[in-house]
Order: structure tokens, then sequence, then C-alpha cells
């Protein structure tokens, strides 16, 4: 072997020791900078299963998060979960600032200084709150898991968490998990550790007139679950994200304000007389109360609301 050889052989080991290093870092290691060093993105089991076995974690992470895995990801996804836990260990843990006002609750995290970690899952339970009689406290909606992608110009992520219903007093018990998304399929990988949260969340008052006008359509109509309303400021175009148990149509904004013109119409035509009364204030909208933002991607209407003149309103008999 020649003495140039032998000094590129050496170089490798190096190579590899330096840009592990870099990823963990901070530096987004690309499928081409790992190409270079003998490392592509594995095309079989066999070549995923070798990297696994030489304690690569961080490799597939980082091809995972540049080009995805492929048909991989459905045939060895154990595999991968795992692999990808191990790389999160390597990239070090977060820290987490949890904030309350009137109507909502906010998470807050840091994200780690490797770019590969592209990703967090948020679960959350919304409880009301406790009594102090010592029974447990009543779950208000099912559990749900939400999962936020990192914006590379920031440094921390966020969440903001409320209720379709302002006024009701909660307690939010949150769990976040760094995660890896896939590029290839979106899928996303989180770690085993979780930082865990617990939020009490007061309600707004509700103004008095208001109160005695809800109190009494109360009377009329069963009580409603209250919805769970998540803000994500990653979202292409940020709007209310708004789970709903049981039956719901969803309909697009271009839809609500076609529907919007149409009742208008009718009820211009009718001369505003009918059998049936209008409560026209916006059903559910920001977590303050202030109207529903018509940018909003989606909207989700439920029964008996209507849309006339741009406002959602609510009809029933008289």
């Amino acid at each position: 072997m020649s003495t140039q050889s032998a000094a590129h052989d050496l170089d490798g080991p190096k190579r590899v020791r330096t840009l592990r290093l870099a990823a963990l870092r901070g530096s987004r290691v690309t499928s081409q900078h790992l190409s270079q060093i003998g490392v592509p993105p594995p095309a079989t089991a066999r070549q995923l299963i070798d990297l696994a076995y030489d304690g690569q974690s961080v490799w597939i992470a980082c091809h995972l998060d540049d080009v995805g895995l492929g048909d991989l990801e459905d045939t060895e996804r154990r595999l991968i979960e795992r692999e990808v836990e191990f790389a999160l260990v390597e990239a070090g843990s977060t820290s987490v600032d949890t904030y309350a006002r009137p109507g909502s609750g906010e998470i807050k995290w840091v994200w780690p200084k490797a770019a590969f970690v592209n990703a967090a899952s948020v679960s959350v339970g919304v409880y009301r709150k406790p009594d102090g009689s010592g029974r447990p406290s009543t779950q208000l909606v099912e559990p749900y898991t939400h999962e936020t992608r990192r914006d590379p110009d920031e440094p921390s992520g966020s969440v903001e968490i409320s209720l379709s219903d302002p006024h009701v007093d909660y307690e939010l018990r949150l769990s976040l998990s760094l995660a890896v998304r896939s590029e290839s399929s979106g899928r996303v990988y989180p770690g085993y550790e979780s930082e865990l949260a617990v939020i009490q969340v007061p309600g707004i008052p509700r103004r008095e007139s208001v109160r005695k006008t809800r109190l009494e359509a109360n009377e009329r109509r069963p009580r409603s679950t209250p919805k769970l309303v998540v803000a994500d400021p990653t979202q292409p175009r940020p709007g209310l994200l708004t789970r709903l148990r049981g039956r719901a149509a969803l309909i697009t904004t271009a839809t609500i304000l076609f529907l919007g013109v149409i009742a208008a119409a009718l009820w211009a035509f009718s001369g505003g007389e009918s059998d049936y009364y209008q409560s026209c204030t916006p059903i559910f909208g920001t977590p303050t109360g202030e109207p529903v933002n018509w940018s909003s991607p989606t909207v989700l209407l439920p029964e008996g609301v209507q849309v006339i003149e741009g406002m959602f309103c609510e009809i029933g008999n008289n």
C-alpha cells in the first residue's frame, strides 16, 4: 500500500467523526454529504440493518430528514423507530416553558442543536379544573396528539391550545416529545423521552348581558361538548385547527362565503319575516372571543348554525 493510500485510509475515520460531530452541533448533514463518505441512503433491509448494527443511528436520522427511506419505512418501521430514538438521545434533551392566559394555554420548547430533529409531537389532555373534593378531574375532550414541524429560522417551537368555548376553566396536561419527520412519507418518529407539563387555564369571564342570553338559550338545548382548538405558528396559513367529536361538516372558506351570499339573498327576499329567531354573534372564534379569521383554510360548522352576511348565526324556534 502506498503512503498516499495509507494517508487517505486514515483520513476516512476522521472525516466520519468530523461529520458526525457537525451533525450533532447543528450543521445540516444531507444524504449527498453522507454518500461522499460511503454512507448512501439504504436501499435494502440488509443495508439498513448493517447501519443499525454499526451504531449509525445519527446517519439514519439524517437520511430521514433529507430524503426519507422510501418503502423501508413500511417494511422496517420498528427498526427505524428504534434507531431514531437512539439518535434523539444523542441529540440531547430540551427545556420547556408553559404560559397560561384567560382562555388559552401555551407550551414552548427549545430545539436541540442537531438539525435532523425537525419535528415535535405534543400529546394533549384537557380536564375540568380540580374542585378540591379529591375526586378525579373530568376529561372534557378526547386525548389528542398534535405534530408540528421545526422552523429552521427559529430556535424554539410553540403550540397554543384552547377550547372553542373560551369561558370554561380547565387544566391542560401535556407531553412533548422531540421527533424526526421523514421527507418522503411525512411520517413523524418521536423519541421515547418526553417532557411533561400541566397548565391551569382560567376562562374568560362572560359579560352579564351575554351570560343571561346564553343561559336562556342553554335551557332550550343540550349542553354542547367543548372542542379542542390548536394554533400552530408553523402552519402555512395560520388558522384554527379544530378537533370535533361526533359528526361535523367540513366546509372550505370559499363555500362558507358562497352560502353566506345565498342566505343573505333569501333573507332579503323574505322581507325579514320568519318563524325563527337569529342570534348573529360569532358562535366560535379566536381564543379571546373575537370573530373567526376568514383567511383560515378551514372552518367547521356545528349543527344548527348558518352563515348570514358573513356572520355565524344560530337558528332556532321562537
